[in-house]
């Protein structure tokens, strides 16, 4: 068996997106609703420009220290899954899309709120507050194709099965989540209970995912259900 040191260093890298992105949400102040008015989201942006650079900043990095986790992901997963990966490559497209798109989301609403000297209009801040919740709430079809094919992949080799049902239903959440760029109200909603969950439940799967496959143990199991894979 080949050296794994850089292969479990890569999935321990999802224990430190999970504190990066729990710092984010932590410093980040209460938003006003999806539905708020131009002035309502202009004064919030005024108040808090210094504080959302911060979180900006950090869910960005957190996006970079994602990419580490999905490559040691897609290296564990294509292990398991065995001859063509099939699965593993859609778990790893989807969550290089999630990063992508939560990344650029950050960069764009950072260049027009961030810096005073900009001095956006109230339409533009409006339009840069709904952007922001659009984008972070569409990311939920990627991640929840992440998910979902990474939950297929243990079901489909009985190996962590438990993990495979959790990975299942995160994604299906994350995918039902998305329905809140078009709903107004009610659980559905932006920011509300089914998008709340669904997040909690996705974090907690790449935390149990960093600690369960960084083992060595787990390495060594994927390695006698599958003894022909070799990379």
């Amino acid at each position: 068996m080949r050296d794994l040191s850089l292969d479990r260093m890569l999935l321990g890298a999802g224990l430190v997106y999970i504190v990066l992105q729990g710092v984010a949400f932590a410093v980040l102040p209460a938003q006003p609703a999806t539905t708020a008015g131009a002035d309502e989201v202009t004064a919030y942006f005024g108040a808090n420009r210094d504080v959302f650079g911060v979180v900006l900043y950090i869910t960005a990095l957190a996006q970079v220290v994602l990419l580490w986790f999905l490559g040691g992901l897609r290296i564990f997963l294509g292990r398991l899954e065995g001859a063509g990966h099939a699965l593993a490559r859609v778990a790893h497209a989807s969550g290089l899309m999630a990063a992508s798109m939560l990344f650029a989301t950050t960069i764009v609403s950072g260049a027009l709120t961030v810096r005073p000297v900009s001095a956006p209009g109230r339409e533009t801040m409006l339009a840069v507050f709904d952007m922001f919740n659009f984008g972070f709430g569409m990311s939920g079809l990627p991640l929840g194709g992440l998910l979902i094919a990474a939950g297929l992949v243990l079901l489909r080799a009985r190996a962590w099965t438990w993990l495979g049902w959790l990975g299942v239903l995160a994604g299906a959440l994350q995918l039902i989540s998305t329905l809140g760029v078009v709903v107004d109200g009610g659980p559905l909603a932006l920011g509300g209970p089914v998008e709340n969950i669904s997040d909690v439940l996705m974090l907690g799967w790449i935390a149990l995912a960093s600690v369960v496959f960084w083992r060595r143990s787990a390495w060594e199991r994927v390695s006698a259900l599958r003894p022909e894979v070799t990379a």
